[in-house]
């Protein structure tokens, strides 16, 4: 981008939001505002300063700070994380989470800024704003994408349960309708392999299982990353 932020900004406001290859274009593209390099988070934090009111500035500096916290917080267990670190990943997803909810007051379609509420809100105590979300942007642009982030903050490790991530397929997965083969199962298996919960033999069974499924959207898994 070379800082160049009114070429940036015209790019992204070009990108199409509907359908399963621009969903998936948009979401890489909004991912690349999460590399920790300064250039790219001075760009983010001064993209904002500029246009505090653009929904696509918002989501930027969002996945920037979404980026940060986890950068600070590590990624060992809970109970192995010192509460410094911890502090600072709850003040960073706390301003990213609030970027991207003022974004969708602007956009309510946006999906980059949906997928940082739903990337955000559990790992600061919030998982009560990933139902609620899901349902609206569900019924704007239903897509597998956001199950799958849900399905992870909804899972045991991150205080939810096997129970909200199966209630969570049942009602939306049928909502999908672009992905042959895309089901409640998929659904499922998506949220438990993006979340990463099981643990020893339970992760290896479930690992046979994926290898030997016949539904290329679970087999995909295989490889180490679903194309969600």
């Amino acid at each position: 981008h070379a800082g160049d932020i009114p070429a940036v900004a015209a790019l992204l406001a070009d990108l199409p939001g509907d359908g399963q290859e621009a969903q998936k274009i948009i979401r890489n593209v909004y991912a690349m505002f999460g590399e920790r390099h300064p250039q790219t988070v001075a760009f983010t934090e001064k993209w904002l300063a500029q246009s505090p009111q653009s929904p696509q500035a918002m989501a930027a500096r969002g996945w920037a700070l979404n980026a940060e916290g986890w950068a600070m917080r590590g990624t060992a267990l809970g109970r192995e994380t010192s509460a410094p670190a911890m502090a600072a990943l709850k003040k960073a997803h706390g301003e990213g989470l609030a970027l991207m909810q003022a974004a969708l007051q602007i956009d309510p379609g946006f999906l980059p800024a949906s997928d940082g509420v739903l990337s955000m809100s559990f790992t600061i105590g919030q998982a009560d704003l990933i139902e609620p979300e899901v349902a609206r942007i569900m019924a704007i642009h239903p897509n597998r994408g956001t199950l799958t982030l849900a399905g992870h903050g909804l899972a045991p490790n991150w205080g939810g349960s096997e129970g909200q991530m199966k209630t969570l397929c049942r009602v939306y997965a049928p909502l999908v309708t672009d992905r042959p083969g895309y089901d409640a199962e998929v659904c499922f298996v998506d949220g438990i392999m993006q979340s990463g919960y099981l643990p020893g033999n339970d992760r290896q069974a479930l690992m046979e299982r994926v290898r030997a499924s016949e539904n290329p959207l679970i087999a995909e898994w295989a490889g180490g990353a679903g194309d969600v």
